[in-house]
């Protein structure tokens, strides 16, 4: 049962890069045990607009899969209801999850969009905050705040504007995962290290691939 949690698992990232004209998303996911609760998906609109989540579901193995299979059914529906606001997607899930989890699951959750003229937004539940990496810049800490999904009855989120410059740039998104690695003194990855890994990404400037490997090997 735990092989086909996975299989299902792997099937609900995506396969490969999803692109408009000015932007494109990718990710990695690396389980640690055979069945996580991570969850990344964005969707391509016919404008040139581009909505994208991440996603961290409480706890692991096949309760966790799961959950985040009803977070990509939802995330679709909702977008194809014609929700575009980050903030407005997350209070629809958030809606969906307590109605049908009842408590029983918390999820944290990044979603943003990127218009097609360049704009940024974004709106968070509970998720470790983002970077905003740009060419010869120290990487920017975004502190958007919400709480998770599925937490409380009522929960309010905000869309929060980025200002991403004139020069191309990336958002880097992760999990608690990347944080709470444990070396071999005990001692956890941290913000700092993280901080500082991504940093050295700016000085040597690394395709997508290449900035995910060298994150994943530090």
């Amino acid at each position: 049962e735990l092989e086909v949690a996975r299989a299902v698992q792997s099937m609900i990232l995506p396969s490969a890069p999803i692109a408009v004209a000015n932007a494109r998303f990718t990710g990695s996911s690396i389980m640690t045990g055979q069945v996580g609760g991570d969850y990344y998906d964005a969707i391509a609109g016919d404008d040139g607009t581009l909505n994208f989540v991440l996603g961290d579901v409480s706890g692991h193995g096949v309760s966790a899969a799961l959950v985040v299979a009803m977070a990509k059914s939802a995330f679709h529906n909702i977008y194809h209801q014609g929700l575009r606001s980050p903030a407005a997607i997350l209070a629809r899930l958030d809606r969906l999850i307590l109605s049908h989890l009842s408590k029983k699951k918390a999820l944290t959750m990044l979603a943003g969009q990127l218009t097609a003229d360049g704009r940024l937004v974004l709106a968070n539940a509970g998720h470790p905050f983002p970077y905003l990496l740009g060419p010869g810049q120290a990487p920017q800490r975004i502190v958007v705040k919400g709480l998770p999904l599925g937490v409380v009855q009522r929960a309010r989120y905000t869309d929060v504007e980025v200002e991403t410059g004139r020069q191309p740039c990336r958002l880097f998104m992760y999990t608690d995962g990347v944080l709470e690695q444990i070396d071999r003194t005990g001692t956890s990855f941290g913000g700092a290290r993280l901080e500082a890994a991504l940093g050295e990404t700016q000085v040597a400037p690394a395709t997508d691939d290449e900035l995910l490997a060298r994150i994943h090997e530090a």
